[in-house]
């Protein structure tokens, strides 16, 4: 096991708050999406930017992720 310093789990924790936060096409992700879909929004119109947004945020964590935590943990990864 890798001790980390503040730093590194301070990178660590943003990462997977980017990686949780790419749960946006869907109604119940958050509580403005279903106060949207309650007041008449559809649930489309949510899907369609979401999806596109969702895609790219795993394309890029996909990508920068292995390079991300090699960085952090210093090579041990």
């Amino acid at each position: 096991m890798v001790a980390l310093g503040s730093v590194a789990a301070l990178l660590i924790f943003r990462v997977l708050a980017l990686a949780t936060s790419l749960g946006m096409p869907f109604v119940i992700s958050t509580p403005p999406n279903a106060m949207a879909v309650a007041c008449g929004l559809r649930p489309n119109d949510l899907l369609v930017p979401g999806l596109i947004i969702m895609l790219g945020g795993c394309f890029l964590l996909a990508l920068t992720g292995p390079w991300l935590l090699r960085l952090i943990l210093g090579g041990h990864a």
